[in-house]
């Protein structure tokens, strides 16, 4: 039910949500999310010590040889945003996207996480949609303040929305 949507202004809702858990074995990015980002580098490698498994997907070049770089786990899809320019773009990016929701459907059934949490963006959306067809916790976080068509659609299914900007809050009728 949309009433039991939760926001948070931030992105330490997630790292509450993984902090209570005995593991957690998934976590998804987009363009915008890389191991780069020193406060999100800080907070995962702090759940890394505390021995939970973390492990990224998304799409292909989006800091993969950072994270490999410290240590973590990458899956990469083969996947881009759905484009309507031209009935054969819309052929291929559709084509694209249901074969990574199949490949993400395959990931999340190898991982078997405790929650799957989607950062926006089309490497994010076929592992969040996938965990969602599974059954599996999932979260979003918008890190804008209007929200791309990833976690627009993603919304009203997901079971938590964090959010950076209050501002956001009218994009998904949470209060």
């Amino acid at each position: 039910a949309q009433s039991s949507f939760k926001a948070r202004r931030n992105s330490k809702l997630i790292y509450n949500l993984i902090k209570h858990k005995e593991t957690f074995t998934f976590i998804t990015l987009s363009k915008e999310l890389n191991v780069n980002n020193k406060t999100i580098e800080r907070d995962i490698n702090e759940l890394k010590k505390e021995g939970h498994e973390i492990s990224f997907a998304g799409s292909r070049g989006i800091g993969e040889g950072n994270i490999k770089k410290n240590g973590f786990d990458f899956s990469p899809l083969e996947v881009r945003g759905l484009s309507f320019s031209s009935p054969k773009a819309m052929v291929v990016s559709s084509y694209l996207m249901a074969k990574a929701i199949k490949a993400s459907c395959s990931l999340v059934k190898k991982f078997d996480p405790h929650v799957v949490a989607g950062f926006g963006g089309y490497g994010a959306f076929p592992v969040v949609c996938a965990a969602i067809l599974k059954g599996y916790p999932t979260i979003i976080h918008e890190q804008n303040v209007i929200p791309g068509k990833a976690n627009r659609l993603l919304a009203k299914r997901v079971e938590r929305i964090a959010i950076s900007f209050r501002e956001s809050q009218k994009y998904f009728d949470i209060e």
